[in-house]
């Protein structure tokens, strides 16, 4: 990660950084966060309301008719997988045909 060297100053009561060019960020807020002695700015994260307000426009009868779902597969448990006494696996060594020890 590339360090550069930036100066501070004052914007009104405040005091602000001058982000350089390469290290520029999106949108016209951000996070700033503390910890210990380092001051770590991010973009500000994304709110989820537009996508709940999006789906308060869905109807009540939207898929009333249900999903067209494929069945599920049924597939064979691959070999390399050796059943254990509490209902998990544990994986054979490719090399020595041993179980390997989690």
């Amino acid at each position: 990660m590339a360090t550069k060297k930036t100066r501070l100053f004052m914007s009104g009561n405040s005091q602000a950084v001058r982000i350089p060019r390469e290290f520029q960020l999106d949108g016209d807020e951000v996070e700033i966060r503390q910890r210990g002695n380092t001051l770590v700015i991010r973009p500000k994260k994304l709110s989820w309301a537009p996508l709940m307000d999006s789906l308060k426009k869905f109807t009540a009868d939207f898929m009333a008719q249900g999903r067209r779902q494929p069945a599920v597969q049924k597939r064979k448990r691959p070999s390399s997988l050796l059943p254990c006494s509490n209902g998990s696996f544990r994986i054979r060594s490719v090399t020595s045909g041993s179980p390997v020890s989690p």
